[in-house]
């Protein structure tokens, strides 16, 4: 009897192509709304569509594939999901440099050659919650909430000093401030301005976000341990001020002095929402 060679070498091309497209017409990874099984939801970081994905973007989503395969043989009905976090500045500065490209034109190029290199790769998302942040479809929630935050009174504009960098004509995160000079041009001085603009009340919920650490059970002890002590109310309010109090503008200008309202966190859909949340 005789026997088939063995196959002397992996040659990914010859073999992964196959296994892909039967993946692809099983649904492997999409998630199914009325499963009686437990939900396990497998977000991982969306990338700027700004540019061509890298080898670390890969050891990211290699990473969140596996979780989810492994999940899923566990008996979980797992939501992954995917998107792209595609409004803004680098996708305005790196059309800029190929020669007043339209951002539109070049982000979205980018979108259709990033899942093509995702797919090759192997990596299951349920594609049919894909989100780009640049879309109306995804914006106008992000819309919708700041104009309820408005008409809540947690919305408001007020004076304020702000880091500023003169090539790209926006407003810079402390941490994007690098021995006084800008992070994407390290020969340019930040500049400090005064400038009116967006903010969020987030210090009215001061008491009531740290209070409910404690219904956070299935949070590392590490995480909850960070809860301030000391003065109380008024000392947690000025902590949370200090750090996570930030101006809208400073996610909305854009270079060309447009003002967009975009969402820096990203969630698949409304009803991904709904129904993963806890």
């Amino acid at each position: 009897m005789s026997r088939r060679p063995r196959r002397s070498a992996y040659v990914p091309q010859e073999i992964e192509p196959k296994w892909q497209r039967v993946w692809a017409e099983r649904g492997i990874m999409k998630a199914d709304d009325s499963s009686p099984k437990p939900k396990f939801y497998d977000l991982v970081m969306y990338p700027y569509p700004s540019g061509d994905l890298t080898v670390g973007h890969l050891r990211n989503y290699v990473m969140g594939d596996v979780l989810a395969r492994m999940k899923r043989m566990q008996g979980f009905e797992v939501l992954h999901p995917f998107g792209w976090d595609a409004f803004g500045l680098p996708a305005e500065n790196a059309a800029m440099k190929r020669g007043n490209l339209h951002p539109r034109t070049w982000t979205l190029e980018n979108i259709a050659k990033g899942k093509r290199e995702l797919t090759m790769a192997g990596i299951l998302y349920d594609w049919d919650r894909e989100v780009t942040s640049c879309e109306p479809d995804y914006y106008r929630w992000t819309q919708w909430l700041f104009l309820l935050m408005l008409e809540r009174g947690l919305a408001y504009r007020a004076m304020a000093p702000v880091n500023w960098c003169p090539v790209d004509k926006t407003v810079l995160a402390n941490e994007q401030v690098i021995n006084g000079r800008c992070w994407r041009h390290p020969d340019v001085e930040v500049e400090k301005r005064d400038l009116e603009q967006w903010f969020l009340k987030i210090t009215d919920y001061a008491d009531r976000l740290l209070d409910d650490l404690a219904l956070l059970d299935k949070w590392p002890k590490r995480c909850a341990s960070c809860r301030p002590t000391g003065s109380g109310g008024a000392w947690a309010r000025r902590s949370i001020s200090r750090s996570t109090a930030c101006p809208v503008s400073r996610c909305a200008s854009t270079p060309r002095g447009r003002t967009r309202c975009s969402a820096r966190r990203s969630w698949s859909s409304r009803r991904s929402i709904r129904w993963w949340s806890v």
